[in-house]
């Protein structure tokens, strides 16, 4: 159980000033934060304003009685779950169930005792913790289911787009077949379908390699490798996509640079999926420029993608590498991909020893860095 590390604040709500200084003088050396007021109205204010997670209350009070309070903060869903301990020197048994009716935990009589206050207050402040922990656990369960279906929808939709396209492209080759069509025609159809049959293979590695990565099951295959000569190479393989149409793709690298020793297969996937993501984010006529670099942070090794699109808004920026977050823009008529493209860059990234990160601004474009760490530097060979 995880140890709450800020201090816990107590309000505590009695109309006699001599009764405050009282619990005052006991829980503050403890290290509790006080908070002190003299009436109900000021105790719900606090409970507002200051949020106590725990509150110690006088029954008899003017203008308002603690049972008033307390039942006013019952009715609030907000405030349900703050532990209440009823301060009262009323000992009939009506009076203790019509408190245990308004919401109360716990009673303790006046005058108090310095044990049992400091043992209630410990006990029902745990309590409260395992409560706020299990609302947390809860919560999170509730958002991974949520995206859990997000990711089925996904999948599924684009699994359907890929399958739709590979049929068309089989029925429209039998159609052509009888027609004797010309082997360019058939040719420029059976690409297609690759295509097709590319994209879907890549929804499937993509959640299975995720998954993976998450679990740690990984296996990573490490081999020493031309950083530079690999990338070249993704940029050259993409210029003739259609990805690439109408779009400049510029490559810059140093003369010269050590090879590095990673996962090389998982590596091309990262920086193709980044070149190819920055291309899609730029319109026709506009630019992606990858930069390889090394020496510049901590003689690391460096990739950079950077694209002349609208850029990633602020609001993304912070989530752009979790997964199922797909950026929306102006431009964007449809979604692409199942959302998993950059957590599983960073996932690869990251389990590498390395760092990768985004940076944007509004009409500025958008900048990826991938920087692998200098451990995986061997002599050129």
């Amino acid at each position: 159980m995880a140890e709450k590390t800020n201090k816990y604040r107590v309000l505590c709500v009695d109309d006699e000033q001599k009764n405050l200084e009282l619990l005052d003088a006991i829980l503050s050396p403890l290290g509790y934060e006080m908070i002190l007021v003299e009436n109900g109205p000021a105790a719900l204010e606090a409970v507002v304003d200051q949020k106590p997670d725990i509150i110690l209350l006088d029954i008899m009070m003017p203008r308002m009685s603690g049972l008033e309070v307390l039942r006013k903060l019952r009715a609030e869903k907000a405030f349900m779950s703050i532990p209440v301990v009823i301060l009262t020197s009323l000992q009939g048994v009506e009076n203790r169930v019509e408190a245990l009716d308004a919401g109360c935990d716990e009673f303790i009589s006046k005058p108090f005792d310095k044990i049992e206050l400091l043992a209630t207050v410990k006990s029902l402040l745990r309590i409260k913790l395992y409560h706020d922990e299990i609302e947390k656990s809860y919560a999170q369960l509730k958002e991974a289911e949520r995206l859990k279906k997000a990711l089925v929808h996904m999948i599924i939709h684009d699994q359907r787009n890929c399958i739709s396209g590979i049929a068309s492209g089989a029925q429209l080759i039998r159609a052509l077949l009888k027609e004797n069509a010309k082997a360019s025609e058939l040719e420029e159809i059976t690409l297609d379908i690759q295509t097709g049959i590319i994209n879907l293979m890549g929804i499937i590695n993509d959640v299975l390699d995720v998954n993976k990565l998450e679990e740690g099951a990984m296996v990573f295959k490490i081999v020493k490798f031309d950083l530079c000569q690999m990338v070249s190479e993704i940029v050259e393989g993409i210029r003739g996509a259609p990805d690439a149409a109408d779009r400049k793709l510029t490559l810059g690298t140093p003369g010269t640079m050590p090879f590095i020793a990673a996962d090389k297969g998982l590596i091309r996937r990262v920086v193709a999926d980044l070149i190819r993501n920055a291309l899609q984010a730029v319109p026709a006529g506009g630019t992606v420029d990858v930069d390889v670099s090394y020496g510049q942070e901590n003689s690391d090794f460096c990739v950079r993608v950077k694209d002349s699109g609208r850029g990633i808004p602020q609001g993304y920026l912070t989530r752009i590498f979790d997964k199922f977050i797909q950026v929306e823009t102006q431009d964007a008529k449809v979604r692409k991909g199942s959302g998993l493209g950059l957590a599983f860059c960073k996932l690869v990234v990251e389990a590498q020893g390395g760092k990768i990160w985004a940076e944007s601004g509004p009409e500025q474009g958008s900048t990826f860095t991938v920087v692998l760490p200098v451990q995986g530097a061997v002599a050129d060979i």
